[in-house]
């Protein structure tokens, strides 16, 4: 028997590091994903499915600092269910691996750009010496 599941979606809220009452870290985070479809009167409709994520391990730490909301996520990993306080059954995602599919919106994330000579060329613009 086979619990695999893969998500690409975006992510809804920025992921937080959170820790279990025994004292495991994991990274928290809610995943949208959509499907388009068209309906009985052949109009198109989109629908949208929100899915917990936890992200366990060593991993954990780097997933809460750098899954934010709005960036597109790959997941991977096993659906696992559990009953509430009030019995009520839910399901979350145990990802096994995750990789993000957009490059960080924010630019304090990306290294600094190396400074340009801005000493002009002798030959003119555009030109060189070979």
């Amino acid at each position: 028997m086979i619990n695999r599941i893969t998500l690409v979606g975006n992510v809804g809220q920025d992921a937080e590091l959170r820790t279990t009452q025994s004292g495991q870290p994991y990274a928290y985070c809610r995943v949208a994903t959509n499907e388009s479809y068209k309906d009985a009167q052949g109009n198109w409709q989109q629908s949208t499915e929100w899915h917990t994520v936890k992200i366990w391990g060593q991993s954990s730490n780097r997933a809460a600092s750098t899954i934010k909301k709005g960036l597109k996520v790959y997941i991977e990993g096993s659906l696992r269910s559990f009953k509430d306080k009030s019995g009520n059954t839910l399901w979350e995602v145990k990802a096994d691996v995750w990789k993000l599919l957009d490059a960080p919106k924010n630019d304090y994330l990306l290294p600094p750009e190396p400074a340009q000579p801005t000493t002009p060329s002798p030959w003119g613009q555009g030109f060189t010496k070979h």
